[in-house]
């Protein structure tokens, strides 16, 4: 056991920094721009794939699951947003 804790060390830090990230971009304005928004899928696909990761570990599943679900409706509210930025941006031209 000690062995796979050794292997998996490195994920939480970056799990913890991906989600860090996306709050402070997502708490700078009200309506977060293009470009914004785009970081933060980026940095939600990437939280996704790390859990996915886990997964295949066979760790707790019924916990990763919950938060792969709770990673997925943020990337729907953030594609929401995207497709609003994409069309104001539109209007704009």
């Amino acid at each position: 056991m000690e062995l796979d804790y050794v292997k998996l060390k490195p994920i939480k830090p970056a799990l913890s920094g991906y989600i860090r990230k996306s709050h402070v971009l997502i708490t700078g304005s009200d309506f977060p721009d293009e470009t914004t928004v785009h970081d933060i899928r980026v940095l939600m696909k990437k939280s996704r794939a790390l859990l996915k990761l886990l997964l295949l570990r066979k760790l707790d599943k019924t916990y990763l699951d919950r938060n792969l679900t709770d990673l997925r409706e943020v990337g729907k509210i953030m594609c929401k947003w995207r497709e609003m930025s994409v069309q104001e941006k539109l209007l704009r031209t």
